[in-house]
């Protein structure tokens, strides 16, 4: 059975991977959507696929997405998917790595364009601020 820590895993396991707008491919490089996409297909936790958008963000199109494949939780855990916005609408993906404590910040993995990689950071002020919500995989043993 699969867990958080599994999907939390996978998307590390992509760290270094450069970044491609749509990319779907490990050499040749994944956006933040298709790491999520990737990580669900490395795992068999779906075979969805989503390439129905651009470099600007349409309203609600990524949640619209997100509630057709993976469940809105609101107790965040690692493994989960955030949604979160860079300008004005939510267009960008994250993998949450590990949950906030007393004397840590939540950290995420996600595909960054001005990185141009798959890079593991803090969920700092600036950051979380930027959130709009947590998916689940459908499927993943959660404990």
């Amino acid at each position: 059975m699969t867990c958080g820590l599994d999907v939390v895993a996978a998307a590390r396991g992509f760290i270094g991977v450069p970044f491609r707008h749509q990319g779907r491919r490990r050499d040749t490089g994944v956006d933040c959507a298709g790491l999520v996409i990737l990580v669900a297909h490395e795992l068999k936790l779906s075979e969805f696929d989503y390439r129905t958008y651009g470099r600007l963000p349409v309203a609600d199109r990524m949640r619209q997405f997100l509630n057709a494949h993976m469940d809105c939780v609101a107790n965040w855990q690692a493994g989960d998917v955030l949604l979160m916005t860079l300008e004005r609408e939510p267009q960008h993906l994250a993998v949450l790595t590990a949950v906030a404590t007393q004397d840590n910040l939540a950290r995420i993995v996600h595909s960054h364009a001005q990185v141009g990689k798959c890079v593991e950071h803090n969920l700092d002020a600036l950051w979380r601020s930027r959130v709009r919500g947590a998916w689940r995989f459908r499927g993943l043993v959660c404990s």
